[in-house]
């Protein structure tokens, strides 16, 4: 699924208010608000149409499952903003209305299925459905929600084997999977990282598991909060007696408080809202964000990891998730400048600048 990526005005306009003073440098700067990976939101009104289409097929073969799963799929893409999975009453009522007719309809088949675990999520009850809907067609589409299945029920064998299954189909790039191996190398020792969805999640699982990069970091999907047993693993772990939160905003401010006794990084693919929480206190370590009250002189980090760590080989590749290179690569042009040597990053910043921000001055912010 491809993902949508915002201009990134915000990080500029803070690159720009750099103190130029070695001295201040390596805690002044702050990162931009990077939009999710989950949503394919490049344009809604694709959504909006193949539901008007799909919405069409169906009255017409009313027992067509692929019709409604298509259906239903569309109708729930086009109904998220740009930044934001919530959706409106009158969405919530157009998708449960599409699961009541299914259930109806079609009952006990894929289609059934596959909508009840859409419509409840990564839930225990959400998870029967799932169940049935893989065992009547196990194919690649729903590999990722059983690894997530396995990984909230702490089922180690499973987990190894929708692992193994997921990378080997192949919907999980190249790209995709050395983004999110130099998002591992950005997290120090036995680190949290908070994810959010598709891209940012699985891809961490196949390093750790079949590749053995970094198996000390522990992930933390908020998408997969919703899950009773999930919620409450993280929530003893973290040290909260009564649950995390269900509001995202609140689950980030509640992480953040227990950042004394957890190193706590959050990636930069949550939506801008969740990075917005508290990105005065937010540091670019990489290709995530450390949580610290106080300031840290993160930018040694930063450059040691592109320099040493990171692995470079995707990075011309056309996926949107390599974007995000452009916050840490600004911050370090700039680390490049002020110390007045013959390094720099420029021609990397101005070939991704020109595939995903064209309309922004990179140039002058570099000056």
């Amino acid at each position: 699924m491809k993902r949508f990526f915002a201009l990134l005005i915000l990080l500029l306009s803070l690159i720009n208010s750099w103190s130029q003073s070695p001295s201040e440098k390596a805690v002044s700067t702050k990162p931009a608000a990077a939009p999710p990976v989950e949503l394919n939101l490049t344009d809604a009104s694709i959504f909006k149409t193949s539901k008007s289409y799909w919405k069409e097929i169906v009255k017409a073969e009313v027992t067509n499952q692929v019709a409604w799963v298509n259906y239903f799929d569309a109708a729930k893409f086009s109904s998220y903003e740009k930044h934001s999975r919530e959706l409106s009453k009158t969405e919530k009522e157009e998708l449960e209305s599409i699961r009541q007719q299914v259930a109806t309809l079609i009952p006990n088949t894929y289609a059934h299925f596959y909508i009840e675990y859409h419509v409840l999520g990564k839930t225990k009850s959400g998870f029967s459905f799932l169940e049935k809907a893989y065992q009547l067609n196990p194919d690649a589409t729903l590999l990722d929600d059983m690894l997530a299945k396995a990984i909230i029920e702490r089922n180690d064998v499973k987990k190894k084997e929708y692992v193994k299954k997921l990378y080997e189909s192949g919907a999980i790039s190249a790209a995709v999977l050395e983004y999110n191996q130099n998002v591992l190398y950005s997290i120090e020792k036995n680190g949290n990282l908070v994810t959010y969805g598709y891209a940012d999640t699985y891809p961490l699982y196949i390093l750790q598991e079949l590749f053995d990069i970094r198996k000390d970091v522990r992930i933390l999907c908020l998408e997969w909060l919703v899950n009773e047993d999930y919620n409450a693993n993280w929530s003893n772990r973290l040290g909260f007696s009564n649950g995390l939160s269900s509001k995202e905003n609140v689950q980030i401010a509640q992480i953040f408080s227990k950042h004394s006794s957890n190193a706590i990084y959050i990636g930069l693919t949550l939506p801008p809202n969740l990075i917005n929480i508290e990105k005065a206190n937010l540091y670019c370590t990489g290709l995530a964000l450390k949580y610290s009250p106080t300031p840290i002189g993160h930018l040694e980090s930063l450059k040691s990891n592109w320099e040493t760590l990171f692995k470079k080989k995707q990075l011309e590749n056309d996926e949107d998730i390599n974007a995000n290179y452009l916050i840490p690569l600004l911050m370090l042009e700039k680390v490049y400048i002020n110390e007045g040597g013959s390094k720099t990053v420029r021609p990397l910043i101005d070939k991704l600048a020109k595939r995903y921000a064209p309309n922004v001055n990179i140039q002058k912010q570099l000056k």
